[in-house]
């Protein structure tokens, strides 16, 4: 099966597990949720909160104050390109 066929979830999950099988200390997520079913949002969330307690640093971009709280210590928003709070 071609990855061209996958879901947008599935081809976030796969995204995902390429990412991680070099052990990163740095992960760059955009939106990481998007396109997710309900159990694929909670494996995610799960596999962030992981990777943070093990010591990685996560930078993520999300339009969703939810998940920037449940996931994040520091929050900034950006407005019109510029750090507001």
């Amino acid at each position: 099966e071609l990855i061209e066929s996958f879901s947008h979830g599935m081809k976030q999950r796969l995204a995902f597990s390429a990412a991680l099988l070099h052990k990163p200390q740095l992960l760059v997520v955009d939106e990481p949720m998007v396109g997710m079913d309900p159990r694929g949002t909670r494996m995610l969330r799960s596999l962030l909160r992981a990777l943070a307690r093990q010591g990685a640093t996560l930078f993520l971009s999300t339009h969703s104050l939810e998940v920037a709280e449940a996931l994040c210590d520091r929050i900034g928003i950006i407005q019109e390109g510029r750090l507001i709070a």
